[in-house]
């Protein structure tokens, strides 16, 4: 099994989804400050803020955002990853249109049987 500091420590880029679900992975576990391959030192905080612009372009990536969820609920991590975590896994790719959506609903009047 690899140690953290085993790994070559060739720069990352830390705003793609996979390297923010790495940097969270590494967060749950508590690890972030063992890190150096990624572009200088990555806090919680950090990952929180990237998790908060992550959007998920298909399933697969809300399935592997969900294997985060459940390993950070088993390390019991603190509530603002675990909020941040759940937004992140619940936001894909068509959001948008879905919030479109939800606003004309809430404007439609939608006929109610109790009054005709």
């Amino acid at each position: 099994m690899y140690e953290i500091s085993d790994i070559q420590t060739e720069q990352r880029d830390d705003t793609t989804e996979k390297c923010v679900r790495t940097l969270t992975s590494l967060a749950i576990a508590g690890l972030l400050d063992r890190v150096k391959t990624f572009n200088g030192p990555v806090t919680e905080d950090d990952v929180i803020r990237k998790l908060n612009r992550l959007v998920a372009r298909d399933d697969d990536e809300r399935f592997a955002m969900n294997d985060n969820i459940v390993a950070a609920q088993r390390m019991q991590v603190g509530p603002k990853l675990m909020r941040a975590l759940r937004r992140a896994e619940a936001r894909h790719h068509n959001a948008p249109h879905r919030r479109l959506i939800r606003g004309v609903r809430r404007r439609t009047p939608w006929p109610d049987s109790k009054r005709g």
